[in-house]
């Protein structure tokens, strides 16, 4: 039985999985084309609840969005959180899922989805709301507030029921 999609935020989710199971989709701060295609990275309940065990200071990074379709230039990849790479797109940089990268040659790939690099500062004893697992990190919105972003699953843990 199909529910149809459920949206929050910068979040799409697709509830009509013939599993039963819910994908998340990024959506990078706008609706995209159907409003239900999903990310297949990590299936993670919109409702699981993580809470800071050590702070987190994003990275002085710039904030990288991109469309699916949108081609990189693939720099290097993460020696630290494996499955990522340091990629350039119109002047700016940010690290990349490399699942999300359909490679077009040695230094350049096409985008199979919507992203963004944006990552999340957390507190100790912080709690945030987890939507997508990606080597290593987990999309997240801050409880309480309208901040959202990556953070580091090696600073959370997930609040038991």
């Amino acid at each position: 039985m199909s529910l149809g999609p459920w949206q929050t935020n910068n979040l799409i989710i697709d509830r009509s999985s013939s599993r039963g199971d819910v994908s998340t989709r990024l959506a990078a701060g706008c609706p995209c084309d159907d409003g239900i295609r999903a990310l297949r990275w990590s299936r993670v309940k919109p409702t699981k609840l993580y809470r800071a065990i050590k702070a987190y200071k994003p990275r002085d990074n710039e904030i990288l969005t991109l469309k699916k379709g949108d081609v990189v230039r693939i720099e290097r990849e993460d020696n630290e959180y494996k499955g990522f790479a340091w990629c350039e797109s119109g002047g700016k940089y940010g690290w990349v899922p490399l699942d999300i990268i359909e490679l077009i040659d040695d230094i350049r790939g096409r985008l199979k989805d919507d992203y963004s690099s944006r990552e999340l500062a957390v507190n100790l004893r912080d709690v945030v709301k987890g939507y997508t697992i990606v080597s290593g990190w987990l999309w997240a919105k801050k409880v309480g507030t309208w901040e959202e972003g990556w953070v580091p699953l090696n600073c959370i843990k997930e609040i038991e029921s």
